[in-house]
C-alpha cells in the first residue's frame, strides 16, 4: 500500500520528522494520516489494499473522499462496499472512494454513482476558466450519493475548475 505517510508512521502513533514536516508543510493533513493509518489496519482483513495508492483523502462536515490511483477501484473488485462500510463505520462519516484521473467524466461518473451521468459539458470563459455543467435526470435528484453541493465542491478541489449539478 502506498499512503502520504511512510509505513513506519502508518503503524505507529507517532509521526517520524519528514512526515512530522510534511503536515506542518500542508502537504499532508490529519484525515490522510487518519484514513491511511485506518486502511493500513484494514489490509489485513481485505488483501487487496496492498496494492492500492492512496493519494488524497478530501474532507467536509458529513463526507470523505478517498483519491486513489488510476486504476485501482478495480484492484478492489467485490470489495469496495467493505471498504467503505469499515471506514465509514470508524470515521463516522460518509466515505467515497474515487480514483485519481484525469479523465473529468469518469472522475464525475464515480462521483455520482450509482446515478446516470446524461451529459457533460464544458465552457470555456474569456480568463481561461473551464466551466462544468454535470447533467442528471431529475427522477436520480435523491439518488446521489453525498449531496450536490458536496459533489461540486470535491470536484472543485481535485480538479480546481468549477462544476454545477443540474437536473432534467
Amino acid at each position: 500500500m502506498e499512503a502520504p505517510i511512510c509505513n513506519r508512521c502508518l503503524a505507529s502513533r507517532v509521526l517520524c520528522s519528514s512526515c512530522s514536516e510534511k503536515l506542518r508543510k500542508g502537504e499532508i493533513s490529519e484525515i490522510d494520516i487518519q484514513v491511511s493509518r485506518e486502511m493500513f489496519f484494514l489490509r489485513k482483513r481485505i488483501k487487496d489494499i496492498n496494492h492500492l495508492k492512496i493519494c488524497k483523502v478530501l474532507e467536509n462536515k458529513n463526507s470523505i473522499v478517498v483519491l486513489l490511483g488510476d486504476g485501482d477501484l478495480d484492484k478492489l473488485t467485490g470489495k469496495v462496499l467493505a471498504v467503505v462500510r469499515t471506514l465509514s463505520r470508524r470515521l463516522n462519516k460518509r466515505v467515497r472512494l474515487v480514483e485519481n484521473t484525469s479523465n473529468v467524466k469518469k472522475l464525475v461518473e464515480e462521483f455520482i454513482s450509482p446515478v446516470k451521468l446524461l451529459g457533460l459539458t464544458v465552457k470555456f470563459l474569456p480568463n481561461n476558466q473551464e466551466v462544468y455543467k454535470i447533467i442528471i435526470s431529475k427522477e436520480d435528484m435523491n439518488k446521489l450519493p453525498i449531496k450536490k453541493e458536496e459533489i461540486e465542491n470535491f470536484l472543485k478541489k481535485i480538479t480546481k475548475k468549477e462544476f454545477h449539478i443540474e437536473f432534467y
